[in-house]
């Protein structure tokens, strides 16, 4: 099975994914809620809703390619059961040591907890609900934090999984998108739950000072493509298209909007 560093190009193009800074990327990203991830955020927590998912009913949730970013996990907590796990899995060192240092932080209730995930809690809250009062801690509670790449997952293990910004964000190749979108649909079960969310049309991104990494130009078109190749069926699965009207709140340069794939896995 390939991991992340197979990727890298032997003329160094890009960028090593230890040389990711998670810092700089929440900075960049998530140091307020940005127009297109409340976007996303209403999207999603509108239709698990809708989908009558019961409330602690998941035992085994997996987020893949989790990087910095909390708020995935935040919007499942509520679904997650007081004796279930939440596996965040993500291939870069430097992601893995920020998300232990942020659950440490948290537990011992220290002063340099990022801030920006407790304000994203109660932004959510006041979004979505008191269903995500206390996500932060329940995750704390519930979390396994892994090296893992999304090409190596196990196969029919999650009741439901999800995946932001990831697929289409390690590698510039089209076939390795679609690799990497197989593998997350096997690692569901049937009847499982699949949450995605992809840029449209990237053109690579940065994750701190002079670094580079890659990104597939994906249309619209070549992701339900995608959606069908990896064993779904058009019946199985909804597309939102989200875009920002202000330019100096757009997540990153060089791309042309977003789409949120939510899916269930026929038995």
């Amino acid at each position: 099975m390939k991991n992340c560093n197979d990727l890298i190009l032997p003329n160094n193009e890009y960028s090593s994914w230890d040389q990711f800074d998670p810092r700089a990327y929440v900075c960049h990203n998530y140091q307020k809620m940005l127009t297109e991830d409340r976007e996303i955020i209403s999207i999603l927590s509108n239709e698990l809703c809708c989908m009558n998912i019961p409330l602690k009913g998941f035992k085994m949730v997996g987020d893949i390619g989790t990087g910095p970013n909390l708020y995935p996990a935040i919007l499942i907590a509520p679904y997650v059961s007081e004796t279930g796990q939440i596996e965040l899995i993500d291939p870069a060192l430097p992601n893995r040591n920020y998300l232990n240092n942020m659950f440490n932080r948290l537990l011992n209730n220290d002063p340099l907890f990022d801030k920006s995930w407790s304000n994203y809690e109660c932004e959510i809250i006041g979004l979505c609900g008191d269903i995500y009062t206390n996500a932060l801690k329940k995750i704390q509670q519930l979390v396994r934090i892994q090296n893992g790449s999304i090409y190596n997952l196990p196969e029919n293990k999650y009741e439901f999984v999800s995946s932001y910004f990831v697929a289409e964000s390690i590698s510039d190749r089209y076939d390795q998108f679609q690799l990497a979108l197989n593998q997350l649909v096997n690692s569901v079960v049937n009847d499982g739950i699949i949450v995605t969310t992809h840029m449209l049309y990237s053109e690579g991104y940065q994750a701190g000072k002079n670094t580079k990494f890659p990104a597939v130009k994906l249309s619209l078109d070549q992701l339900e493509e995608s959606l069908i190749k990896a064993g779904l069926k058009q019946a199985d699965f909804k597309i939102w298209t989200v875009s920002t009207m202000k330019q100096e709140e757009k997540v990153r340069e060089g791309y042309h909007g977003m789409a949120v794939v939510i899916a269930s896995k026929a038995g």
